[in-house]
């Protein structure tokens, strides 16, 4: 397990993508939410830019990751913080037809 041979949760590749950005790719999948948890869990940071701005809440908004989403927002993830081009996960989530992520936010 790598968590307990202390792998660092907040490292970065070269596209600044911590392992919650590569875990809320793709739209909803079986296990993400519990896999985001484990690593909230372990310290990850839900504010991190990857290289073109993008948090892993704002990231999963475009993506529809609607589960991933719900689990970052419960975190305490910024639901305000701004993409590069001004939208927030709101707006990301509406754009993107992502109705559950849009409750969430708003609730």
């Amino acid at each position: 397990d790598l968590l307990k041979r202390g792998f660092p949760v907040n490292a970065v590749d070269h596209k600044n993508s911590t392992v919650l950005h590569f875990l809320v790719r793709g739209g909803d999948y079986r296990g993400q939410s519990a896999a985001v948890s484990t690593i909230l869990s372990a310290g990850a940071d839900t504010e991190v830019f990857d290289a073109v701005g993008r948090t892993p809440l704002l990231l999963a908004s475009a993506q529809g990751s609607a589960r991933a989403a719900q689990v970052l927002i419960r975190a305490g993830a910024n639901i305000s913080v701004r993409s590069p081009s001004g939208a927030t996960a709101l707006h990301l989530a509406a754009i993107n037809n992502a109705p559950a992520i849009v409750e969430a936010v708003l609730i």
